[in-house]
């Protein structure tokens, strides 16, 4: 898989040389298999979390695994807690787009400030949700 994904990168020249990457990661398969592939690529990168407090213990595990994951592996690891409900009632949002915008502001805020200059998010085929937004 690996040397799948490194080839696919430098075919489709997604990543220039001396970019870093923001990896946007839920403790989730997908993003984690994602933060797995850039490190073997050796590809420049940082881990960013969203915590959206809606999912109690288990977004909180999911946290604790993503800490765990960076520290173990010596990854920039950036995380931020949000008050989503308060945020989609305040905007008249859903809960789903309400989450999707303050992502979004947060990892374009980091990536002014720390000198990211790609974002990656992690999702399979059937993440049709996000792909159509």
């Amino acid at each position: 898989m690996r040397n799948r994904f490194i080839k696919y990168i430098g075919k489709e020249a997604l990543i220039a040389e001396g970019e870093k990457v923001l990896l946007a990661v839920s403790g989730g398969v997908d993003s984690m298999v994602m933060a797995k592939l850039f490190a073997e690529a050796g590809i420049p990168h940082a881990l960013a979390h969203c915590n959206f407090n809606l999912r109690n213990e288990e977004a909180e595990r999911d946290e604790e695994f993503v800490k765990r994951y960076a520290r173990d592996h010596g990854i920039k690891l950036f995380v931020k807690h949000f008050n989503t409900r308060q945020y989609a009632a305040d905007n008249r949002l859903s809960i789903q787009m309400a989450a999707r915008k303050l992502r979004f502001d947060w990892f374009d805020e980091l990536s002014v400030k720390y000198n990211y200059q790609l974002i990656a998010t992690g999702h399979h085929r059937d993440d049709q949700i996000e792909t159509f937004f």
